[in-house]
């Protein structure tokens, strides 16, 4: 059975909620390609992506490796998480109450929080659309 690897996924996007909606529009893709993950980069080259995330900035120039156009509507994407070449995992949110600024920063934010829904897209490494979750209403 697939489908609990979507919901604990789904689930992750908005701590405080559980997934309420899954669809799996592609049953007999896998959800995890060939059957395993592939292993961390942390357990080989962990201090090395920590210097590189220590040295990013607005400055930093980012060169276009390969591009993957996704099927459907991806909302506000998060983070992408890509398996290989087979599969790609991407958090997003659908904002339903715009954020505001502030006209100085609080508590380290200078927006207030706005509202919405978390959504976990799972994609082939064609980019077409295997299956997506939502969680209930976020904050």
């Amino acid at each position: 059975m697939k489908a609990p690897s979507i919901v604990i996924a789904a689930t992750l996007l908005c701590s405080s909620t559980l997934a309420t909606n899954v669809t799996i529009l592609r049953p007999n893709e896998p959800f995890v390609p060939n059957g395993t993950l592939p292993p961390p980069h942390a357990d080989s080259d962990g201090g090395s992506i920590v210097q590189h995330f220590a040295n990013l900035g607005r400055s930093t120039k980012w060169k276009l490796i390969s591009k993957t156009h996704f099927e459907g509507d991806t909302g506000e994407p998060e983070g992408i998480v890509r398996f290989g070449d087979d599969q790609y995992i991407v958090s997003s949110g659908v904002y339903t109450v715009a954020t505001k600024s502030y006209a100085h920063e609080i508590n380290g934010t200078d927006r207030t929080l706005g509202a919405g829904y978390a959504h976990m897209l799972l994609y082939d490494g064609k980019g077409r659309l295997i299956a997506k979750g939502r969680s209930l209403p976020c904050p």
